[in-house]
């Protein structure tokens, strides 16, 4: 028999009870999704500001705010029930994937922690970009990218420990360490091409969007992010960068020039990584993602959390 079955820690088991308390009114005005008000989601908030309750509860409760304004419950139900489950489906998703090449959350793939890879190439021109699509599209575009990954990393973490729990039911072992599970994707930037132009007016106005709308809504989903081929002028663009990332973030950041595969090899098998990363791997990076929403499935929302 499983003697123990804690899923967090003493620490964060009191820190989502408390949470919940203080959030409670704010946590039942939204749709009660678990990549929502589960347990992970909240102790993305908690970690991500270092166990500070105080921070943590602030921004979570700007983060519902903002589901509601921005209406992402919608962007929610578009991905998991109205057949966007890939970025190519998303509003502009066709245009945006192939104006900026990019692997928004490969399933498919992951790094030898078990994190799904997510890839960014410089390879385009941020004045095409906002020629083709409006700001306010690219946003929106943004905000689907960020919903797809969340719940894409939240039923990938659900089958890890479900499948975790059954092995350990199948040996007839004790469980003495808490078996929860929050996955986080590694992100690679190439650089590959890198001007002027990407760290002028407009292509900074990629990046300060994308960091924005990702540092306060969006915590905890990165692992690591390798930099990649970074060229020399991207020297001074990163210390301004850096000025306004906080240092967990920046502590993830691994930047490297054009001799970089054996670091990124060690983290990485080649066979998930495309060729031009010294990989073999060549699979659809937007093949469409299967959510499991049915009666306790991998994305379902358990009663003890639901806040109504």
């Amino acid at each position: 028999p499983l003697l123990r079955m804690q899923r967090w820690s003493d620490e964060e088991t009191q820190a989502l009870k408390t949470m919940r308390e203080l959030m409670k009114d704010e946590l039942a005005k939204v749709e009660q999704n678990v990549e929502v008000v589960g347990d992970r989601a909240l102790l993305r908030f908690y970690r991500g500001h270092l166990g500070n309750m105080e921070t943590a509860c602030k921004y979570l409760g700007n983060y519902l705010n903002w589901r509601i304004e921005n209406n992402i419950d919608q962007v929610r139900h578009d991905i998991v029930h109205g057949g966007k489950n890939s970025p190519k489906k998303f509003p502009h998703g066709e245009e945006l994937t192939t104006l900026i090449p990019q692997t928004v959350c490969d399933w498919k793939t992951q790094t030898k922690l078990c994190s799904p890879l997510s890839i960014l190439r410089t390879t385009f021109s941020p004045a095409a970009v906002f020629d083709s699509v409006e700001r306010e599209d690219y946003i929106q575009f943004i905000h689907y990218t960020l919903e797809y990954q969340t719940l894409v990393l939240e039923q990938l973490a659900e089958k890890k420990e479900r499948e975790a729990l059954q092995k350990a039911k199948d040996a007839g072992e004790t469980l003495t360490e808490p078996y929860g599970v929050i996955l986080q994707a590694c992100t690679i930037r190439d650089l590959t091409g890198l001007s002027l132009e990407h760290i002028g007016p407009r292509g900074s106005e990629i990046t300060r969007t994308v960091v924005a709308i990702s540092q306060d809504n969006y915590p905890e989903l990165l692992s690591k992010l390798y930099i990649v081929n970074a060229p020399w002028i991207f020297n001074a663009f990163w210390w301004a960068l850096k000025a306004v990332l906080p240092t967990r973030t920046v502590a993830k950041v691994s930047l490297l020039g054009t001799s970089y595969q054996t670091e990124l090899h060690k983290d990485i098998d080649p066979c998930y990584l495309p060729p031009y990363l010294g990989g073999t791997y060549e699979e659809d990076p937007y093949e469409p993602f299967e959510f499991d929403t049915t009666e306790g499935g991998l994305l379902h929302c358990p009663p003890e959390v639901r806040m109504k």
